[in-house]
Formats: structure tokens, sequence, C-alpha cells
């Protein structure tokens, strides 16, 4: 792997991250991260849904797999339309559909009505997914990458801590509708923060962030930080510099993404990143039915026995990120030295040199990572049979969460680093993998209980 490169060439839309400074950038992931924070608040009211509209714990159950389904399929649209259309309209598109699913869930009671809300849920939600990796590629030069990458995912991955709690006080105290009521006023006040704070990335559309745009592209709050003269645009902007050419939607581009399954480096990631994922999600998906049977606890402690998981997903993706920049400073340090450059000379920004050792410097902490996680997968299957304390379980599925989510960072960021100019399309098909793979999982996993 290392030092190659794919086989065929994606077109490099971001020949320079945007000029975005960090303040701005901090702010632009914390606001595509408000909208997948509560996506786990479903799950303690499975047994309340199955009980209201009198299905079985398995059908209800079923709901879940079908929202996997949908999180696998959808970046692989909305992920293309992004890299064309920008980053803004579809983001404002997939919310709105967000909030209708909800408000159907939320006055649905037909299993086969809910699996349907359910499953445009997560098509609205999951464009998150795939078009926050391409507004990183957008903003973040790839020394700094890893560092937002991990933080985003994280973010993303305390929902897996609070989610089930909150879900759990929800459906006990007023009923699993309220739930989602919850989402859709959650989902109104984001697609304000996306309107009003979010600005278009998409160096086709936006230049390097200074170029005067309109209507859904135009974000107001951000143009008013910089100076514009009497012709309206901003003072930054360079008349005569680049215009970058907008890519035209055709339907060669949906598929296009699917190429990426026969590169070998990039097959072998994705089924490597799809196990670990798998893993992850029965474990995740048992623990109600593993817990319930094994310490009969109640629905609330169920929730909050979800902590330990998340709370290691989200340190997991945090401290990986921070190391995978301290692997990429240091790889980029050697290669400097073995070539007699300068350590003040700047590779570039968006496409690294074909020699440089982008692989080993993104997987350094694989092998650590994944016996990490195969320890503790073992010690957890062993500590509940016979179940024993249940510290010992807890404290298996924090370092579960950990080491996956750090796992599949270092996939998913390498990803980005190879298609800096897809990496919206490419992390779509990247998620296509590991949710199929994950649903497949849940299916049988919750068929066991």
């Amino acid at each position: 792997m290392g030092g190659q490169r794919p086989a065929f060439e994606m077109t490099n839309l971001n020949s320079t991250p945007n000029d975005i400074p960090s303040r701005e950038q901090e702010e632009v992931y914390h606001v595509l991260n408000y909208r997948e924070k509560l996506s786990n608040i479903y799950f303690p009211a499975l047994d309340e849904i199955a009980d209201t509209i009198f299905a079985s714990n398995q059908a209800a159950s079923l709901t879940v797999t079908t929202y996997m389904i949908a999180q696998g399929l959808a970046p692989s649209l909305w992920g293309p339309i992004a890299d064309c259309m920008g980053r803004r309209q579809v983001l404002v598109y997939t919310l709105i559909l967000f909030v209708g699913a909800n408000v159907g869930l939320a006055l649905a009671r037909n299993i086969g009505v809910i699996m349907f809300f359910r499953f445009l849920q997560a098509a609205g939600s999951s464009s998150t997914i795939s078009i926050g990796a391409g507004v990183i590629a957008d903003i973040a030069p790839a020394k700094e990458r890893g560092g937002f990458i991990g933080a985003f995912a994280g973010a993303r991955q305390v929902s897996i801590a609070i989610g089930p709690v909150l879900g759990g006080i929800f459906a006990g105290t007023l009923g699993f509708p309220s739930i989602f009521w919850l989402l859709v006023i959650l989902g109104g006040l984001v697609v304000i923060l996306i309107i009003v704070l979010l600005p278009e990335t998409l160096r086709a559309i936006a230049g390097n962030g200074s170029r005067p745009l309109q209507g859904l592209q135009y974000e107001p709050l951000y143009r008013k930080r910089a100076p514009w003269n009497k012709e309206g645009v901003a003072a930054m902007a360079d008349p005569h510099g680049d215009k970058p050419v907008r890519e035209r939607m055709t339907v060669r581009m949906f598929f296009e993404p699917m190429l990426f399954l026969f590169e070998k480096d990039v097959a072998c990631t994705l089924f490597f990143g799809g196990v670990i994922y798998t893993v992850w999600s029965m474990v995740s998906a048992s623990t109600t039915f593993v817990l319930l049977h094994a310490y009969h606890l109640s629905t609330l402690q169920i929730g909050a026995c979800f902590l330990p998981n998340g709370i290691g997903c989200a340190i997991g993706s945090i401290i990986a990120g921070r190391q995978m920049d301290a692997d990429f400073r240091l790889a980029e340090d050697s290669y400097k030295y073995a070539r007699d450059l300068p350590r003040a000379h700047q590779l570039p920004k968006s496409s690294m040199p074909a020699d440089f050792p982008l692989e080993r410097a993104r997987l350094a902490q694989l092998p650590t990572m994944t016996a990490v996680f195969a320890f503790a997968v073992v010690v957890y299957g062993w500590s509940l049979t016979p179940p024993g304390p249940l510290v010992v379980p807890l404290m298996a599925q924090f370092a579960i969460g950990y080491a996956s989510t750090a796992v599949l960072n270092l996939n998913n960021t390498l990803t980005v680093d190879l298609y800096p100019g897809k990496s919206a399309a490419a992390t779509a098909v990247n998620n296509l993998a590991r949710c199929l793979l994950g649903a497949v999982g849940m299916a049988k996993g919750i068929n066991m209980f």
C-alpha cells in the first residue's frame, strides 16, 4: 500500500482548502454535528412501541435494521449531489425530509408505517455523514484533517452515550411519540443554524470562501464578517484568480463512486472497516437484551448502561484524530529529511506527492487499535458466560467503543485523503459498506434474543 495511488484519477475541485479562519472552521463542524446528536434516542422505546402497536419485539427491532439500511444507501445519493450542487443546499433539503419523517413517526401507530418513516428519517439525517466529510476536506489541509474528522466523529458518537438515556426518560414519562416531537423541534433549530451559520465550502461554487453567493448558497452571518467593496465582492477576493468550473450533474456521477470498490486498497479498507463496524453494531444492538436477561435491569438502568460505549466512542474519535495529525507531521518531517527539503517547505495541501507514505502515516495506529478491539470483544463475551460483575462488561464496552471508533476514523481519513475532490462520494461508499454489513449483523444479533 505504501506510496501507491488509485489507478484512476478523480477530479480535484479543492486545489486548496477554503480560506476559513480556525474559529469559523470550528463553528462549521459544530453546526454539522448538531444534526446527529440524538440519533440513538429511539432505542429504549422499542419495548413501548411494540406494546403500544401490538407488535412483536422482533418486528419493532426491524425498524432499527431499516434505519441502518437507509443510513447506508442514502449518502451514496447525497454525496455526489453535494459534490455538484454544494453542501448547504443538500443539507437544508435533507433536513426538511428528516423533520417531516419525525412528524410521521410521532403520529404513526402501525409497524409498517413506522418502518417507512424510519427509512425516510435515516435518509434525511445521514447526509451529514458524507457531506460532513466533504466540508472537512474543503476547509482543512491534510495535516489538520485527522483532528477535524476525529472531532466530527467524536461529537456524533456522543449521541450513543446520551441518546438512550434521554430516550428512556421521554418514553417512560411522556410516551414514545414525545421522542419524535423533540426531534422535530431540534431539526427545525438545526435548519436555522445551517442557514445562518454554515458557509458554502465547495470550492467549485465558493472559490476560496470570498465569492459573493445568492440563494441557499448565501450565508448572511459569515459574509458579514468580511469587508465588502462597492461591487458587493469581499475585499479579500481576487477578481483575477482562478474560477473553478462547477461540475454538471449526470447519472454517471451516482455510479462513479462504486468504482472505488474495484480498487484493491479501497476494497480491503472498506471490508476491514465494515467487519469492525458490524461487530460493534451487534454489541450495541444486543446490549438491551443481554443486560436485561443477565442482570434484570430497569429501562432507565439499561439506558445508562449505554454510557460506557458512547463515552469510549467519543474519546476514541478525539484521541485518534489528534494522534493521526501527530503521525502525519512525523511522516511529513521524515519525508522532507529523506529528500533534503527544508523543514519549512510546504507540501501540496490537497494532493500529496505520489511517493509520500500516506497510508503508512494514516494507519500507524491500526495494529494497536485492532488488537485492543479484539481483546475487548473476547473479554466482553467471557464476562457474560456466566454473568459476572456488571462493571466488567461495561468496561469492555468502553474499550470496544474506543478502539472501533479509532479504527473507523483511520479508514475514513485515509479515504478522504485519497479522494479530496470526491470526498463526499467516497465517504458515502465507505458508509454504505459499513451500514449494510452492520444491518445484517444487527438483524442476526437481535434474533438471538
